[in-house]
Parts: structure tokens; sequence; C-alpha cells
């Protein structure tokens, strides 16, 4: 799946399962990312300041959300 560039400012993504997708460039700023895969290996300059995810988000192999500006909900 191609989403490069994609614009998913606020959007509800939870339960999306997008391990695999092509993220590069894609803005999720805000989105609520809780309990969404984002397993893959292109997520260089993705934007998800603001954005909410959980302890059952999974992300790429060495990216750290929290560095990205993402919000950890409990």
């Amino acid at each position: 799946m191609t989403l490069t560039g994609a614009h998913l400012i606020h959007a509800h993504l939870a339960p999306a399962d997008l391990a695999g997708a092509d993220l590069a460039g894609a803005d999720l700023t805000g989105a609520d990312l809780t309990g969404v895969r984002l397993r893959g290996e292109k997520v260089y300059g993705l934007l998800c300041t603001g954005a909410r995810f959980d302890a059952h988000t999974r992300w790429p192999a060495g990216f750290d959300p929290v560095t990205h500006g993402a919000i950890l909900v409990r």
C-alpha cells in the first residue's frame, strides 16, 4: 500500500493495519493511532506531531514515536 505524502491530519485510523505501507512523507499530525500497526520500513519524513498512540500501537523497528512528537495515551 502506498500512502507516500498522504495528508491524514487528525484522521481516526484505529485499529487500521498499515503494516508494510509506504508512509514516507505522510502527515499523521494529530491522528488517532491507538492500536494501529505501522510496521514497515518506509517512514522517513513521517510527521506525527500530536498523534496519539497506545501500548497496542506497533511501530517500525528503530522508530521512536515520542521523539517525533507523538503522544502516548493510556
